[in-house]
């Protein structure tokens, strides 16, 4: 907890407070200041740092402060929930236990597609919806935009993800074109060698207002189909795509609040199933690699539970 007071009143403070862990940044504001920063035994024996930019409403920042202090105690985390509402979002490419990871990768699957991104750049931003996404979240910046947590080394058995997201696109398409732009979301991941099981969302030449859901696993980043792809109409506003892995059994449930199109007979849900590989990674890993702006994808809350 940052305990801190400016010379006004509370509701006209406006001060940004970014955490670090050993210089690494993690959180930080968006809008009004969060005094408080959650963290879990991989911070044991670490620097934690808050650097205050204080502000008040339409006044100018002055001079920052630091704090900072060395963790010696803390607990193990059993499930992670975010709504990305203080997500870091400037260019983070650590990989390592107990850190989010926001930076960019072209896959090599994306090879016949000539696109790059600016590593100077931000990969994501946290902001206000349009179109098809309602409210706040985090959106991708650039083409490419890849997001990682990576949990504390130990083994982890069954694993379950729910990812609320809202697409840009309205009309089910979700993506800019069909020129290998797709959104995975992975769990069992290794952050390290980029090996694990997901879903790929993935806009094809098939259907003009839906993409293909299939379940994938990510083996040192190459990504093979464990299943055949399903054209669905539910990529829309109010997504929710849930993810299991229990045992040596991969699952995925994709639904939406968005009412079904009258001209299309797609499927408005999906539901797959893949035998896999018993694994003990924990991670989560999602890599977009779909046009920005009018094509983006919005998330809304992560929430991933391990056992």
């Amino acid at each position: 907890m940052l305990d801190y007071k400016l010379q006004c009143r509370e509701a006209l403070d406006e001060s940004t407070i970014t955490w670090y862990r050993d210089d690494i940044p993690q959180a930080t504001t968006h809008g009004r200041p969060d005094h408080s920063f959650v963290f879990d035994d991989t911070y044991k024996d670490h620097v934690v740092k808050a650097v205050l930019l204080p502000r008040q409403r339409n006044g100018e920042a002055g001079q920052p402060v630091t704090v900072q202090a060395v963790v010696k105690k803390a607990p193990r985390r059993r499930n992670l929930d975010t709504d990305f509402s203080r997500f870091y979002c400037g260019w983070q490419p650590v990989v390592a236990e107990g850190l989010w990871t926001s930076d960019g990768y072209k896959p090599s699957d994306t090879a016949d597609y000539d696109w790059k991104f600016n590593a100077g750049q931000p990969m994501w931003e946290y902001g206000l919806g349009y179109n098809g996404a309602v409210g706040y979240g985090l959106l991708q910046t650039q083409r490419g935009a890849r997001l990682m947590y990576t949990p504390s080394a130990q083994a982890y058995g069954d694993m379950a993800l729910t990812l609320q997201v809202d697409p840009t696109k309205t009309a089910g398409q979700g993506f800019g074109s069909a020129t290998g732009q797709y959104m995975d979301v992975c769990l069992k991941f290794d952050t390290g060698t980029l090996t694990g099981y997901g879903l790929r969302i993935i806009r094809t030449t098939k259907h003009a207002k839906a993409v293909d859901f299939l379940l994938v696993e990510y083996d040192h980043g190459r990504v093979t189909p464990l299943t055949a792809p399903v054209s669905a109409t539910c990529y829309r506003t109010g997504c929710t795509i849930r993810l299991t892995a229990r045992g040596n059994r991969l699952s995925a449930q994709v639904t939406t609040t968005t009412p079904s199109p009258g001209d299309s007979t797609l499927p408005h849900e999906v539901e797959l199933n893949s035998p896999m590989k018993p694994s003990v990674f924990g991670g989560v890993h999602i890599q977009h690699t779909g046009s920005c702006g009018e094509s983006t994808t919005m998330l809304h809350r992560l929430a991933v539970e391990w056992q």
